[in-house]
């Protein structure tokens, strides 16, 4: 059970890393078990969220209801009402069959449930997220575009490096710049292009 919960962990997080565009831009500055420790955090985070909607769903739905007997099915001369019994005890019904397949013990079979089916949404955790995220953006930033994003992340993962901070903000405005190389030759004119840095181009 423990790595059945630790492998959705751990995929999860690393789902997180590539699709939340605000977690991506930031990935370079990590390498080795800092980048490890980023994805176990990430896993972490998607797991606890897994149980909060899992909780959730059980709390609202997974119940008994009892006999329904809707009065527009009821009929003046009939000999009994007509009723339907109502259950949606979804987390009864597979601890049940937990049960029956001898996968868990009667005592731990509510418990099973609820941690198989955080596990099975926590992999549905990092989708739903950067969904979010894209969502969020577009909004705080007015943009329409994924282009915009792009570039408004784009600067955000060079604001602590100021030549990064710097060349970036001469290629948005337009300004000139004057770069001294390591062999004395110097380049004057226009950024015209800029790319997403990596740990490389952070350490040289």
């Amino acid at each position: 059970m423990a790595f059945l919960l630790l492998l959705p962990l751990l995929v999860s997080g690393f789902l997180v890393c590539l699709k939340d565009p605000t977690v991506y831009c930031r990935l370079h500055r990590y390498e080795g078990q800092m980048l490890y420790l980023q994805v176990g955090r990430y896993g972490i985070y998607c797991f606890l969220a897994a149980m909060f909607v899992t909780a959730a769903l059980a709390g609202l739905f997974s119940h008994d209801w009892g006999v329904l007997c809707p009065k527009w099915l009821q009929a003046a001369n009939a000999a009994s009402p007509v009723c339907f019994a109502v259950n949606t005890d979804f987390m009864g019904a597979l601890g049940q069959l937990g049960q029956d397949f001898d996968i868990t013990g009667r005592n731990f079979s509510q418990v099973g449930v609820f941690l198989a089916l955080s596990g099975l949404l926590t992999l549905a955790m990092p989708s739903l997220g950067a969904f979010i995220t894209v969502r969020i953006l577009k909004w705080q930033l007015g943009a329409s575009k994924k282009e915009e994003i792009a570039a408004y992340l784009l600067g955000e993962s060079v604001d602590h490096s100021p030549i990064c901070s710097t060349l970036f903000d001469a290629f948005v405005e337009k300004d000139e710049v004057m770069i001294t190389m390591a062999d004395r030759k110097v380049y004057v004119g226009y950024i015209m292009d800029v790319g997403a840095p990596t740990c490389n181009d952070l350490q040289s």
